[in-house]
């Protein structure tokens, strides 16, 4: 008897919780309507920034892994010295020692090269250590201070790459850093409102806490992030449900703020 009791009153309170948040949901239809569409907003927001995020990574990757540091030896160069001071620079992702030999036949698949080469009798490329680079130090002003390191050691004749694109590549690497500041800095300060105004709510409110509105303003919340995720799978590659906690977020903020001013 006990035991159906206690089921039959889990069963009433059950039954009041959900009555209690249909009113609630029913009596602010306008404004839960509201708290879904920021939800949306803001999941479909971040959705686009953290696709261009990734877009922008793979390609500074992928650009940083064709782009070679160049440095073109003398006949009498020390190769096993130089090697060494070159590993020594911060930033050296790998190294490859090019022979005379080898450059002269990767030039020789080249049918309009291959034919000017004829006409000199012998080989004119000098041995050289191509260098690929981490892309965090492939800027600028870090290859410009390489450059001007190893053009004093002796044996190098001297020392090429393409500065037009690691000026561009640098540019692109500005932008990425940037867009990863501006998404931690949205990451910090909605983690920061959401903490001191569920504070506020939680030990500074003079009425109790109604967990019903803020329980449906959350699931208002999410169910506009999942819109707004599979809405921008029509803009970016994937579709990203792990960006459904903007849409969270949104509605939880959105709770906590009315419920921490609803008495000023």
């Amino acid at each position: 008897m006990v035991i159906k009791a206690l089921q039959k009153c889990r069963k009433v309170n059950s039954l009041s919780f959900f009555s209690s948040l249909w009113h609630e949901w029913h009596a602010r239809f306008g404004a839960y309507g509201s708290v879904a569409a920021v939800g949306l907003v803001a999941a479909f927001a971040m959705s686009l920034l953290v696709d261009q995020k990734e877009l922008l990574r793979r390609h500074i990757v992928q650009e940083s892994s064709q782009i070679s540091w160049v440095v073109f030896l003398k006949g009498h160069a020390d190769k096993g010295y130089l090697e060494e001071v070159i590993r020594s620079l911060p930033g050296i992702r790998d190294i490859r020692f090019t022979s005379k030999e080898e450059a002269l036949e990767s030039v020789q698949q080249d049918e309009v090269l291959s034919q000017s080469l004829t006409l000199t009798g012998r080989n004119p490329f000098p041995e050289s250590f191509a260098v690929r680079w981490d892309p965090f130090f492939l800027r600028e002003d870090v290859l410009r201070h390489a450059t001007q390191k190893m053009e004093t050691q002796d044996g190098v004749d001297h020392i090429g790459y393409d500065k037009p694109r690691v000026e561009r590549l640098s540019l692109l690497q500005q932008v990425l850093y940037r867009l990863e500041l501006a998404l931690l800095s949205i990451l910090w300060v909605t983690g920061f409102l959401i903490v001191v105004l569920a504070g506020r709510v939680l030990f500074f409110l003079r009425t109790p806490l109604r967990f019903g509105r803020v329980l449906v303003s959350v699931s208002f919340g999410v169910f506009g992030g999942l819109l707004g995720v599979f809405l921008s799978q029509r803009f970016v590659s994937p579709c990203s449900l792990k960006n459904l906690w903007a849409g969270a977020a949104a509605g939880l903020l959105l709770a906590l703020l009315e419920e921490a001013f609803h008495e000023s």
